[in-house]
């Protein structure tokens, strides 16, 4: 079985394409958590909105109900190398 591998600048220009798309919704532009998320996983998103290009709803939940920051407390001396700021 061959697996196909696009070169680094093809993924990267269809995911910044993706992104793009995705940011002109209202609900993700307005969101101050979508530089993480990115609208979350379109696995999820087809399953729950039957659009491969919806929200993820599970994303929306866990930084909106604050599930990261319980995340982040529990997990004790843990240390984020990439921990998230809401400015």
């Amino acid at each position: 079985m061959s697996i196909l591998c696009l070169p680094r600048r093809a993924c990267s220009m269809k995911w910044e394409s993706l992104k793009c798309e995705l940011f002109t919704r209202q609900r993700c532009r307005d969101c101050p958590y979508f530089k993480y998320c990115a609208a979350g996983c379109r696995a999820i998103a087809l399953t729950l909105t039957s659009d491969k290009m919806g929200i993820d709803p599970s994303k929306c939940l866990f930084f909106k109900k604050g599930y990261y920051e319980k995340s982040v407390e529990i997990m004790g001396d843990w240390r984020n190398i990439s921990p998230i700021s809401v400015d």
